[in-house]
Order: C-alpha cells, then sequence, then structure tokens
C-alpha cells in the first residue's frame, strides 16, 4: 500500500504547499482548504486499503482537490471529503454538486463484496465500469480468464504485496 498510497501523498502535497503560499483568499479559507487537505490524506489512505488501484484512486482524489480548491465553508468541506451517493429519479441516477462517479464505482464494487445488488444498482455498476474502463465487465472478466490462463497479470485491483 505505501508506494499506491505515496504517489496520492504527493499530489495532495504539494496543493498545501500551493494553498499555503497563494495570498489570494482570506487566511481563514486558506485554512479550511489547508486542513481540508490534511483530511483528505486519510480518505485516500483508507481508500488505498481497500486495494484499488491509483488508476482508480488518482482521479477520485484531484476531483476531490479540485472542489476543496473552490470551498469557502466547512459545511462544503464535509460534503466534499465524504461520498456523496447519487440520488435516483425514475429511471436515472442524478449526481449532487460533489458526486464523483469513479467514487461510486469503488463503493458499489465495496457494497457488492458485502451483499448482492439490486437488479438496478448492478446496472449502474455497469454503466460506471463501461464508462470507466471502456469495456463490459463480462468482456473484463473474460480477459482476466485469458491472461490467467496465459500467466499473464490482469486485474483493475492492486495485489498484495
Amino acid at each position: 500500500m505505501d508506494t499506491f498510497y505515496k504517489e496520492l501523498e504527493d499530489i495532495i502535497f504539494d496543493e498545501m504547499t500551493m494553498i499555503y503560499e497563494d495570498t489570494s483568499f482570506s487566511h481563514s479559507i486558506g485554512e479550511i482548504r489547508f486542513f481540508a487537505l490534511s483530511d483528505l490524506c486519510n480518505v485516500m489512505k483508507r481508500y488505498c486499503s481497500y486495494g484499488f488501484t491509483n488508476q482508480l484512486l488518482i482521479p477520485i482524489c484531484i476531483k476531490k482537490i479540485d472542489f476543496i480548491k473552490k470551498a469557502v465553508s466547512k459545511a462544503e468541506i464535509k460534503r466534499i471529503l465524504s461520498f456523496e451517493k447519487p440520488v435516483y429519479y425514475g429511471n436515472q441516477f442524478v449526481g449532487s454538486t460533489y458526486h464523483i462517479p469513479e467514487e461510486e464505482l469503488m463503493m458499489l464494487s465495496l457494497t457488492s463484496l458485502e451483499a448482492p445488488l439490486t437488479e438496478r444498482g448492478y446496472k449502474r455498476m455497469e454503466e460506471l465500469f463501461a464508462l470507466w474502463y471502456g469495456k463490459k465487465i463480462e468482456e473484463a472478466e473474460r480477459d482476466i480468464r485469458n491472461n490467467l490462463r496465459k500467466g499473464t497479470e490482469y486485474s483493475i485491483i492492486k495485489k498484495e504485496e
């Protein structure tokens, strides 16, 4: 986990340095954003411990940083640092201001380990998977099986070290 987390930590620390040096906003807003980035380190460390690769985690981290850089209140920061679930309206999911599709895919993956997803939940996971990985889940499973037969490593989840 250390090498995966280190890359995320470097991204966050670079942003912390920029916020510390930026004088274009008030000290209190800078302080809110600086400590939010510190909290983001903990969030990303937890996400990293789930076993996902940086291919999925870095976009989540960068999007959260972008939201934090625009935040002006602790309430906004609280929403940014937590997972913003989309709401299902009729026949589609609608994300809130701080919704991150990659984070939703990760959360659906984790949920599916605990219990079967509903039909709509599974379809949503398929949609997000296809958007992110450019292929259907079944195609990825087939590729993984083929690569395992050949002895080639292929996974969207990092191997334990």
